[in-house]
């Protein structure tokens, strides 16, 4: 009787991924895969295996809304994950390992990716994804990205300014260090980052203390880099606000994932050269 179960079910699964093999595409056959974050998506689209995608965390606005959901980064759809039948799972190191394990559904291989801390994190997130899913000439590809955002970082070549790298336009907004990949790139570009944090700064701004402006006086910055998204604003109101220096906006959307869309944003940066 057991025996006969197993069968059964083993004829099942079988059936199961007969059926999901027919409806993909050549090139994603055996090559489900889970994207847990908005710049994952961007890195697996840079190698045009976007199709393959087949669930997203919550955030991620690079697939269509029809495509199921995946829960957040730090919560993962435990459910979501089984019933999608993924081959793969790429999520940021924002999910911990010990989640990752417990939600990764058998012969799923999952993968915990890196790229907030520098522009190599982002190069090496790439050769991961081309090197997991068999990208043909992934090796090509991701050098080809490595020349040419630093060929376009030189061109652009600005020393001596020091900036502020800022972003959220809520209550409070924060700054990118130079500990992180936007600080990382804006110093390849020959910027002097001001903020020497190794990871993004809150500067809490309310009625008693207002730790932007404290910054600005100890830092003494020439300009700020105010980094929002084009489809909601045009400008950050808190910074704004609390103008004390030149603000040059860029594209949130361009800036604030470490991906290929980095190359975009240093196009966008070097077409305002003459604003600063």
């Amino acid at each position: 009787m057991i025996t006969n179960t197993i069968i059964k079910l083993t004829i099942i699964t079988i059936s199961i991924t007969a059926l999901l093999n027919a409806n993909t595409p050549e090139k994603c056959k055996n090559k489900r895969i889970i994207s847990q974050s908005p710049y994952i998506t961007h890195a697996i689209e840079f190698f045009d295996m976007k199709e393959c995608i087949v669930g997203a965390s919550i955030y991620d606005k690079q697939v269509a809304n029809s495509l199921p959901r995946t829960g957040k980064v730090f919560v993962p759809d435990k459910e979501a994950f089984s019933r999608l039948n993924p081959n793969y799972i790429f999520t940021s190191d924002w999910t911990k390992r010990k989640t990752m394990a417990d939600i990764t559904p058998p012969n799923t291989k999952a993968f915990i990716l890196h790229g907030f801390q520098s522009m190599e994190q982002v190069e090496n997130n790439l050769y991961t994804i081309g090197n997991v899913l068999k990208v043909p000439d992934f090796q090509k590809k991701v050098a080809e990205f490595s020349k040419d955002w630093r060929a376009l970082a030189y061109s652009i070549d600005d020393k001596n300014k020091k900036v502020l790298l800022m972003s959220a336009c809520s209550k409070d907004p924060y700054s990118y260090g130079r500990s992180t990949y936007l600080g990382d790139l804006f110093l390849e570009v020959g910027f002097d980052v001001v903020d020497k944090s190794k990871t993004v700064k809150v500067l809490k701004i309310n009625k008693e203390k207002n730790e932007l402006d404290e910054f600005i006086k100890e830092n003494k910055p020439d300009l700020i880099f105010g980094f929002v998204s084009y489809t909601k604003a045009s400008s950050c109101s808190v910074l704004e606000m609390n103008k004390k220096l030149p603000i040059i906006y860029l594209d949130g959307d361009l800036f604030l994932h470490p991906a290929p869309t980095l190359l975009q944003g240093l196009k966008e940066l070097k077409s305002k050269k003459g604003e600063w």
